[in-house]
């Protein structure tokens, strides 16, 4: 994945929020391809390039879109309550023992919406401790 990286990175540059929705659903289709052929994404040594490419995919969406969000999607997802909602969503997918795919899907939408919350949740995740915190994790 860390190979793939700069060319990934490039090749989304550019590209305009449709097509990166796009490209997000389609490694959430290979992810599920993987799951149902594969019995799980609980895999490592046999398919597990296969389901990390789609999921580092992912992420750099994530990343391309925290950067520079469309407007209409910064305006939806910045709200305490959409953070809210995507992680009752999340935990209520833990809680049933939901498909793979889909706790990986909640899990993204969490991890991006608090990225993007411009809420009192926004603001206290972004006091001095806790950016000090992340910074020390890398």
């Amino acid at each position: 994945a860390y190979l793939v990286f700069p060319f990934l990175s490039l090749a989304l540059v550019h590209r305009r929020a449709a097509t990166l929705a796009g490209i997000g659903v389609v490694c959430l289709g290979l992810l599920l391809l993987i799951d149902v052929m594969h019995g799980s994404l609980d895999t490592s040594y046999d398919w597990g390039v296969l389901r990390c490419l789609p999921s580092f995919t992912i992420g750099v969406l994530l990343c391309r879109w925290h950067a520079a969000p469309p407007s209409a999607l910064k305006a939806a997802i910045a709200s305490d309550g959409v953070l809210a909602g995507t992680l009752l969503a999340t935990l209520l997918l833990l809680h049933i023992g939901a498909d793979a795919v889909l706790i990986v899907a909640g899990f993204s939408l969490l991890v991006f919406s608090a990225s993007m919350n411009a809420g009192a949740v926004g603001r206290w995740l972004s006091a001095r401790p806790f950016h000090v915190l992340g910074l020390l994790s890398y």
